[in-house]
């Protein structure tokens, strides 16, 4: 009998274990984040932006994931409309540890990550492969991003000719984004993974975004 709930109940504990698990996300138009869990999709919402008189672009949008918690795509759009599709590539290496994203929307986005699966580098490239600037990323004690070296590549053009310029990043103890650039987050509500579902970004204390996201997970 004692086997028998033993059975039973491990599923249930390995369940939590793998949600507890902590890991980079990578999303079109957003800092990589650390997330728990393995993710299926993520809907964001910005109703701000839906009750605004001025015109926005993709008030919505939805990212779908592999069984890995690699990108596969997302969908840009306006009132479930969609408007842009962004698509993403992931490789791996001969040991089995990601080695580089590729984000496609026009344009290509190339993320690098070492042994540790940390993004060391991020490229922007040209539809001809031409690089035009790139980040490296440096990581805090906690695995989370600490700072960010902005480079201009030999096509590239802007005010960091001679050296990088710096970005600081903050995070809480969940690995949630606090502060970047003169930015600041305020996280309202998380899900049971831990994941945040609702956020506000202001700045020089007014309230520039807010997003509200569902989370699903495999």
């Amino acid at each position: 009998m004692k086997k028998l709930i033993f059975l039973l109940v491990l599923p249930l504990v390995l369940s939590f274990q793998q949600d507890k698990t902590k890991h980079i996300v990578i999303v079109a138009y957003r800092e990589p984040e650390m997330m728990y869990g393995n993710v299926k999709q993520v809907i964001e919402l910005r109703p701000d932006k839906i009750k605004s008189d001025e015109l926005q672009l993709c008030p919505f949008d939805t990212t779908n994931f592999d069984k890995r918690g690699d990108p596969i795509e997302t969908k840009l759009g306006i009132k479930n409309r969609h408007c842009m599709l962004i698509t993403y590539s992931t490789k791996y290496d001969e040991h089995g540890k990601r080695s580089i994203t590729i984000v496609d929307d026009g344009n290509k986005k190339i993320y690098r990550f070492d042994s540790n699966d940390h993004i060391v580098k991020s490229e922007n490239h040209t539809t001809s492969s031409q690089l035009l600037d790139y980040d490296i990323y440096k990581y805090d004690s906690a695995g989370d991003i600490m700072e960010s070296d902005h480079c201009r590549g030999p096509y590239g053009f802007g005010p960091y000719d001679s050296k990088p310029t710096k970005t600081k990043f903050e995070c809480d103890l969940n690995g949630f984004l606090l502060s970047i650039g003169g930015l600041t987050y305020k996280y309202l509500s998380t899900d049971a993974n831990g994941n945040w579902t609702k956020r506000i970004m202001i700045k020089d204390r007014n309230e520039l975004d807010t997003i509200e996201r569902k989370i699903t997970y495999y």
